[in-house]
């Protein structure tokens, strides 16, 4: 597949704007004052919210692709087989 410089062009900006985003959030995180903080986690370790939301969804993903496999997902070739005598094929 080739890439355009049109393309790659709007691959570098969009990638821009996503860390330029990324460093904003950091930024105002460091700004927001913890007047009442929840832990002792919170109150002293910068980014705090950041790390957690980032370890949750990192935990949400896993254990999601986990249920999934545990048997969630429907088994190859389980909607070919007859459910019953009726689905049977007659000679």
């Amino acid at each position: 597949m080739k890439q355009t410089g049109q393309n790659i062009l709007q691959r570098g900006v969009f990638l821009a704007l996503f860390y330029a985003t990324l460093a904003g959030i950091a930024i105002l995180s460091l700004v927001v004052e913890n007047h009442h903080p929840h832990s002792w986690l919170e109150a002293h370790l910068p980014f705090f919210w950041s790390f957690f939301a980032f370890f949750a969804a990192i935990i949400i993903i896993c254990l999601s692709k986990w249920l999934a496999k545990a048997g969630l997902e429907a088994k190859p070739g389980c909607y070919d087989l007859p459910l019953g005598p009726a689905e049977e094929k007659k000679p």
